[in-house]
């Protein structure tokens, strides 16, 4: 079998990152026959190495990244810029996932993995692309800005709000109430309000939070969500 029939049967498959034993099992190889063949289809330009052992026949960053480790899912900003609901360019692509990773560059745009509970992997869903026969995984809109509220400072409170307003306000209530989280709760309610939108939200307990633990700095204290507002809404 030669590198350009083992080409054919990748490109046939939906997932478009590869172990060496992933090719070896799609091209019925040994997995030492199988290395042999990456290291000359990297050398002719067929096969693209994303990081030490895996690797790519994809063009496009997005889907890439998206497969690079599972379970994960793009989210935040970069889910409402797939989801042509910002007009902004992203100059990176941020991930939800629960494993651990550092960021990476995957074809010439920065990847940046965050860091979430297991109990927070729902809320995203496998796309199909048109072109390329493959797919991401991709937030719902919804659960984007519940992401963005769990990990504040990954996009302005500023544009979240902004996004709330075309969003279904069920499901933001269903997604913060099921993250446990009730800084989450807070945020969300107090940013609802914010809007004008009507919603069940209630808070829990009499705890303290911020709208951004990041800023140091306190801002005003809301009283009805015990949330001190320290970032510009």
């Amino acid at each position: 079998m030669g590198i350009y029939s083992i080409l054919e049967k990748l490109r046939k498959c939906e997932r478009k990152v590869f172990t060496t034993n992933d090719i070896a099992i799609t091209a019925s190889l040994s997995n030492t026959s199988a290395r042999v063949y990456v290291n000359r289809m990297i050398k002719k330009g067929l096969l693209k190495r994303v990081e030490a052992g895996k690797y790519t026949i994809s063009e496009d960053p997005f889907v890439v990244a998206s497969q690079l480790i599972s379970p994960s899912y793009i989210s935040f900003f970069t889910a409402f810029y797939l989801l042509k609901m910002v007009p902004q360019e992203i100059t990176k692509i941020t991930i939800a996932t629960s494993k651990r990773k550092k960021p990476i560059n995957v074809l010439g745009m920065n990847v940046e993995f965050i860091q979430i509970k297991k109990s927070m992997m729902f809320g995203f869903r496998k796309t199909r692309l048109i072109s390329g026969n493959s797919y991401i995984m991709l937030a719902d809109p919804e659960k984007a800005a519940v992401d963005a509220l769990y990990r504040p400072g990954t996009m302005p409170i500023s544009y979240l709000k902004d996004l709330l307003k075309m969003l279904n306000v069920k499901k933001l209530e269903e997604y913060s109430l099921r993250t446990g989280s009730e800084a989450v709760l807070r945020r969300m309610g107090f940013l609802l309000d914010n809007c004008g939108i009507p919603h069940s939200l209630k808070p829990k307990s009499k705890n303290i939070y911020f709208l951004n633990p990041k800023i140091h700095c306190k801002g005003k204290l809301d009283r009805k969500w015990r949330l001190h507002v320290n970032e510009v809404i």
